[in-house]
């Protein structure tokens, strides 16, 4: 009797860490691309021998150019890589993904420089998500850069396994390089570009979400959102980010067994843009995240003057107090560029020659401000 008792509870204690391990964000990668490629949708000079980042072997692809001295800038294309090779399950949930780049710079001398203009994640043809370009400066000897997280989502709200596995899935990044006090003929380099993607079996999940959505009322944000739940969900925690990066929690419900329709307010909303998810928190079990929604509140910070507007080559910001920080958006509400400026600036200059032809949406420190580009 105590031999059949014993085996019972080491089956049901093997079986609940089968089901805990299963919901565990395991990592594939990384992968190297099959398909490199420059694309004309930035910037101005290409890149030459794009195949060449698809595997570490000191062979570079290289976007150059020579600029006549300070205050010259210019930006590449797109080098693209894609096909990464993964073949995720349907029933999958992508959890987050890392991408790490192996760059440097060439030709760096006083005053110039070399850093991201873009780094983003592709799908379906185009770029999605967020711009995750950093804003240092490439170095003069070969460097990884990690972007990305293990439950980053590049602000894409959520990825599906046939997206990630889809030979159109990759990496588009685009260079801006700085002239110094000389003429120079810089260079940006990248040996490699990887992925890794952390994804879970969605098998035995507590919850099944129906809905999340986020409306902007009055001057706050209602969330509401269907979930069916067994006995092992906890609660839900509602985080909140201004960049889709860096998350807060800022309310938490109690979850109820069934299916439940939950609402929250949230009345101190951020300037800006306010993203929001769901943590799905599991007795036992690894958490879950919700899609990401997006809700935009027009900020109360003070005006700025920009000039030349309609523009062709760089926009200038003019305050009267600091600017915190700028944020330029295209008209889907996709961020390009995120910049926050160092030493208390009242004024900036933002290179956008490498952008299409169209509208714009410029924010400044919670204040949205419609650029033309020509």
């Amino acid at each position: 009797m105590k031999l059949a008792l014993f085996l019972a509870l080491c089956f049901y204690a093997c079986m609940q860490t089968l089901s805990v391990s299963a919901q565990t964000c395991g990592d594939t990668g990384p992968k190297d691309a099959s398909t490199a490629s420059n694309n004309t949708g930035a910037g101005s000079f290409v890149w030459t021998n794009p195949a060449n980042a698809e595997v570490s072997d000191g062979n570079y692809a290289t976007a150059g150019v020579t600029l006549s001295g300070l205050g010259s800038h210019a930006t590449s294309n797109y080098l693209i890589l894609q096909n990464f090779g993964f073949s995720f399950p349907t029933t999958d949930v992508i959890c987050g993904i890392v991408v790490k780049i192996t760059r440097n710079a060439g030709g760096i001398a006083v005053g110039g420089s070399v850093a991201d203009n873009s780094v983003m994640l592709t799908s379906g043809g185009s770029q999605t998500g967020s711009n995750y370009a950093s804003g240092s400066a490439w170095p003069g000897s070969n460097t990884q850069a990690t972007y990305g997280g293990s439950t980053d989502l590049w602000g894409a709200g959520s990825w599906t396994p046939a997206q990630v596995n889809a030979a159109d899935f990759g990496v588009a990044v685009s260079a801006i390089m700085h002239g110094g006090i000389l003429s120079l003929a810089l260079s940006a380099n990248i040996d490699e570009i990887s992925v890794t993607i952390y994804a879970r079996s969605s098998t035995g999940l507590a919850i099944t979400m129906q809905q999340f959505s986020a409306n902007a009322s009055g001057q706050s944000t209602l969330l509401s959102w269907t979930a069916s739940s067994n006995d092992n969900l906890d609660q839900f925690s509602i985080q909140r980010s201004g960049d889709s990066k860096t998350w807060q929690d800022i309310a938490s419900v109690n979850a109820l067994p069934g299916a439940n329709e939950y609402t929250y307010k949230d009345a101190n909303p951020l300037p800006g843009p306010n993203y929001y998810r769901l943590l799905l928190e599991n007795y036992g079990a690894a958490p879950d995240y919700s899609v990401v929604k997006e809700v935009f509140f027009q900020g109360s910070g003070k005006p700025v003057t920009l000039y030349p507007n309609p523009v062709t080559d760089a926009v200038n910001i003019s305050g009267v107090t600091a600017i915190g920080r700028v944020i330029l958006r295209d008209t889907q509400g996709r961020m390009l560029r995120s910049i926050v400026p160092t030493g208390g600036s009242m004024g900036l200059r933002i290179p956008v020659a490498e952008l299409a032809k169209g509208i714009y949406l410029l924010q400044v420190d919670g204040r949205v401000y419609e650029i033309l580009k020509q």
